[in-house]
């Protein structure tokens, strides 16, 4: 091939990523980079009259040593990132476990389980606001009927029970992705593996610790990292439920800074927290891209 074909080559693939590059630094490049800038500043809604003044590192020293609320919201935002990955692992690797064994139906009872992931975050909140209901939900109903409980429980408003209710129904809406790709996993061990372990005359447990996963090593760490990053930036679960109440107990990173921007007016010190919150994602990012360049080294 001549240089001047791999030329026109090179200007052809530039011009058709030009229509989508130019979206996406509209819709996200310039915002993400003005959010940036404005966490160097002091702009509060409620004091036009001072305006936007730039103020250095104010903002990122009063959150880092001076705001107790920020470290509160990060611990939280810790405890649901890992409460939540957890639960969906343990229901989707189960699931996955099931639907990968004789069962009739695998199809259909894989698109039932699919639906959680499908529905709109909204409707999957509003859904499990009604079951955690304390007067009439069917949570309260269903846990007395079984014995579990004496009384109705407050979920969303009792400060010992907020969290883990908020993190099973988020653990509910995600759950199916990590069937999927375990799933997909699954279904890539040779079958030869688990003939020969049966003939040596294994048990499940043997075959689970063994063969299935070492095999699968590699995508639970990708698919754990990818929902982390997912998790640590969920919103509208949690506010629709509780709103990051009772007490801060359900008060995330993305809970904190829209209460910083939105409701408290002040723009500067909740652009600085979301710059904070893109540091962690970074991290995360990089661990994520870092775990795929290892899996395809293998």
């Amino acid at each position: 091939m001549s240089i001047g074909k791999k030329r026109s080559d090179k200007r052809l693939y530039f011009l058709l990523i030009l229509p989508s590059a130019t979206i996406l630094i509209l819709t996200i490049g310039y915002p993400l980079i003005n959010g940036i800038i404005l966490g160097f500043h002091y702009y509060r809604l409620t004091d036009p009259a001072r305006g936007v003044v730039f103020n250095g590192l104010q903002n990122f020293r009063m959150l880092l040593f001076g705001n107790r609320i920020f470290w509160i919201s990060l611990y939280r935002t810790f405890l649901y990132c890992l409460g939540s990955t957890g639960v969906s692992f343990l229901f989707g690797f189960l699931i996955a476990l099931l639907l990968y064994g004789p069962i009739r139906n695998r199809s259909l009872f894989r698109s039932l389980f699919l639906l959680p992931w499908v529905i709109p975050s909204t409707v999957v909140a509003l859904l499990w606001l009604w079951i955690f209901n304390p007067q009439y939900g069917i949570l309260n109903f269903l846990l007395k009927d079984l014995g579990l409980i004496i009384q109705f429980q407050s979920w969303l408003v009792n400060p010992s029970l907020a969290l883990p209710s908020v993190i099973l129904a988020t653990s509910w809406k995600y759950f199916p992705f990590f069937m999927l790709m375990l799933l997909a996993g699954l279904e890539t061990i040779p079958k030869e593996l688990f003939e020969a372990s049966t003939i040596d005359g294994a048990t499940f447990f043997q075959r689970l610790r063994y063969i299935i996963l070492p095999s699968l090593k590699e995508i639970i760490i990708i698919v754990t990292i990818l929902e982390i990053i997912w998790e640590f930036q969920n919103f509208t679960i949690i506010w629709i439920l509780t709103k990051g109440g009772p007490v801060y107990q359900t008060t995330t990173m993305g809970i904190q800074i829209y209460r910083t921007a939105f409701r408290n007016y002040d723009m500067g010190m909740g652009a600085a927290m979301g710059s904070l919150s893109l540091v962690a994602m970074l991290i995360f990012s990089l661990s994520y891209i870092k775990t795929l360049k290892f899996g395809e080294g293998d």
